[in-house]
């Protein structure tokens, strides 16, 4: 007897394509995704649960993150244990090509709706945490109850640059003004903006303003007595 491999699904990958997939373009995406792992080949119901299993739960988890009840979930798609429309292949490719399709519409009215709201959250979170040298992008994902990936692609979208680059200039831009405006050491104030190596410090703050920070201290300085 001939057995099927067991094909796992990339949950990152399907994370990804709810995160990015537009309505216009979705069923086309959702649809290479089904080809990539050769779902309408597995011929096993057993085999097509164990996958469908995995796509409905990243589903319902990535609909959770944006304020997606259980129960709201449930009654639009039911259980993965009582789901008539995984009996076959073609059944289950439509079920679930409509469930991410849901999630697609839910993430776009989500970001509508709080877009400034989020720019305003995660801004002040930045704020009060810059200082910390392990501030993590899924530290700032789990303060806003998103999963990592979801919140980099609407921090961008709302932010206009990645959460790093955002993070690094409000950690440069309050250097500078530790610089002008203290008498502290130079690797004070890396650390007192989140810098825990002094070099790196150094080296990513001339990046930004083409100055070290003893040139640019030295520089302000001066203009001040002029």
């Amino acid at each position: 007897m001939h057995n099927e491999p067991v094909r796992k699904i990339d949950t990152e990958q399907l994370q990804q394509l709810i995160n990015n997939g537009s309505l216009e373009n979705g069923r086309t995406v959702i649809a290479e995704f089904f080809d990539k792992i050769g779902f309408c080949e597995l011929k096993s119901v057993l085999l097509r649960l164990y996958i469908s299993t995995d796509i409905y739960l990243t589903a319902k988890s990535f609909a959770q993150k944006i304020g997606i009840s259980d129960d709201e979930f449930v009654s639009c798609f039911g259980t993965v244990d009582d789901i008539e429309e995984l009996s076959t292949p073609d059944k289950s490719v439509e079920y679930f090509t409509e469930m991410l399709l849901q999630c697609i519409r839910w993430r776009s009215e989500v970001v509508s709706k709080s877009g400034g709201e989020f720019a305003s959250k995660v801004k002040k979170f930045i704020e009060e945490n810059y200082p910390n040298e392990d501030l993590s992008l899924k530290d700032a994902a789990d303060y806003m109850n998103f999963t990592p990936t979801y919140f980099s692609s609407l921090f961008k979208k709302e932010m206009g640059v990645n959460f790093v680059t955002y993070l690094t200039e409000i950690r440069v831009e309050k250097a500078k003004t530790l610089l002008c405006c203290t008498h502290k050491k130079v690797y004070e104030i890396a650390y007192e903006v989140g810098f825990g190596d002094y070099r790196y410090f150094s080296q990513i703050f001339k990046k930004h303003t083409g100055l070290t920070p003893q040139e640019f201290k030295a520089q302000k300085n001066n203009t001040n007595f002029t």
